[in-house]
């Protein structure tokens, strides 16, 4: 009863549909451990071949195979008017959108890595609380509990955490493959700079925008030290 209430009343329709074929604590686990956004987007079936898929291989298939579904997905979120009316920076996601069906993914890519981090900035005003989602360090605890926190919170947030892995290139650190912040702006290199990362990036946005858009704006942030986290 209490999946369902949850499914019926507080997720998008990508991660209602999900559920009937994946568990919250599959969801869960796949926020806790990729960087790959999945709040409102992509559809449910291409989400459920992404969390059963076993290796980063797998997933850059999958991503090469639905590359126009996922955008399409994205767009379909991003253009809503609810979206655009109470999230201003879904313009900038939409010129990303233009640039990637121009078959630009790279400047599209760096537009994203930027409007995203101006919205977690916007929306984590909390420097403290801002710096558990955006520093990532290789012994850090996720800084969201799927026993504790809201799980709309936990399914939004932890992707983009996941995306701030610490990268170094001054330090000599071995450049990602996958979509890094870090990279992304301070190594502009093909190795970083891909058609798989600049899906990446669109849909841990997209998953922020929605999160926003569907939130009242004291449930914006994350690990608030003011505030209580309240199970949604």
């Amino acid at each position: 009863d209490h999946v369902d209430k949850i499914r019926r009343t507080w997720l998008p329709n990508n991660l209602v549909d999900a559920l009937d074929e994946l568990t919250i604590n599959e969801l869960a686990q796949f926020a806790n451990d990729e960087v790959i956004g999945v709040y409102g987007a992509p559809r449910a079936s291409i989400l459920v071949r992404l969390v059963r898929s076993n290796t980063t291989a797998e997933r850059r298939i999958l991503f090469n195979r639905y590359y126009e579904q996922i955008v399409d997905d994205c767009e379909k979120v991003i253009s809503s008017e609810n979206v655009k009316s109470r999230v201003p920076e879904s313009e900038f996601v939409l010129e990303a959108i233009k640039s990637i069906r121009a078959e630009l993914p790279q400047p599209a890519q760096a537009l994203l890595t930027v409007t995203l981090d101006s919205l977690i900035i916007k929306l984590i005003p909390d420097k403290p609380s801002r710096k558990k989602i955006t520093i990532h360090t290789p012994e850090a605890d996720a800084p969201l509990n799927a026993e504790t926190e809201s799980l709309r919170q936990l399914l939004t947030w932890l992707p983009v955490w996941n995306a701030h892995k610490t990268f170094r290139p001054w330090t000599a650190d071995k450049p990602p493959r996958e979509f890094n912040r870090h990279a992304s702006v301070h190594y502009a290199r093909n190795r970083q700079y891909s058609k798989r990362n600049c899906i990446q990036a669109l849909l841990l946005t997209t998953g922020v925008i929605r999160y926003a858009a569907s939130s009242s704006q004291n449930k914006w942030g994350v690990i608030a030290p003011s505030s209580t986290p309240v199970k949604t």
